[in-house]
């Protein structure tokens, strides 16, 4: 189950340690895990990580979410506990809050993309896509979603897709193609001015 959504204007005004502190809340009222659970939440903010494992904030208002939190899991019998990670790592959530492609997507131009394919036609996935800039029904994700066959590319053994060769493949075909074009390098001297 996938909870996302967007604040109104006047949750716009909030600070953002009160906002991650209501994602908290919000998120354990949407998804309600089963009783008896350990919770463990992965978060991208150090100070509601710190609150969550103190139980609590200086902060009034943060203060009062985190009751909320823990009333709310003593109530179901959930442990709770709170790990950091980094915000460039935690790119599921980050993709959840974004409804529209995430800035760094970037895909090739129709004509490469179709320059590939006709040279390499048994294409079988797009390893570095999602949903809006896929070029292959195959695809992984940087970031879980229904239709990706798999999540985080680097993390693979490419080897289970029988044209894993297809960048060794290319690789040799630029370089052989930079040797052509490019010519021999010849070292120029430089001129100093006085």
């Amino acid at each position: 189950m996938r909870v996302q959504g967007a604040w109104s204007n006047l949750f716009k005004s909030f600070h953002i340690n009160f906002l991650e502190t209501m994602d908290v809340l919000l998120t354990l009222k949407k998804v309600s895990p089963h009783h008896s659970t350990h919770i463990r939440l992965v978060l991208d903010s150090e100070v509601v990580v710190r609150c969550l494992n103190r139980q609590g904030s200086r902060l009034p208002q943060i203060n009062q979410v985190m009751l909320a939190i823990f009333l709310l899991a003593e109530s179901k019998k959930w442990y709770l506990s709170a790990v950091y990670i980094q915000g460039l790592r935690n790119v599921t959530p980050d993709a959840l809050s974004r409804f529209t492609p995430i800035d760094s997507e970037w895909s090739l131009d129709a004509g490469s993309f179709s320059f590939i394919s006709s040279q390499v036609p048994e294409l079988q996935i797009d390893f570095f896509a999602t949903k809006y800039n896929k070029k292959i029904e195959c695809y992984v994700s940087p970031y879980e979603e229904p239709l990706a066959e798999a999540v985080d590319a680097m993390s693979l053994d490419w080897n289970i897709w029988s044209r894993s060769q297809l960048i060794e493949d290319l690789q040799q075909e630029v370089v052989q193609r930079e040797q052509i074009d490019t010519g021999p390098y010849i070292p120029v001297q430089g001129h100093s001015v006085h």
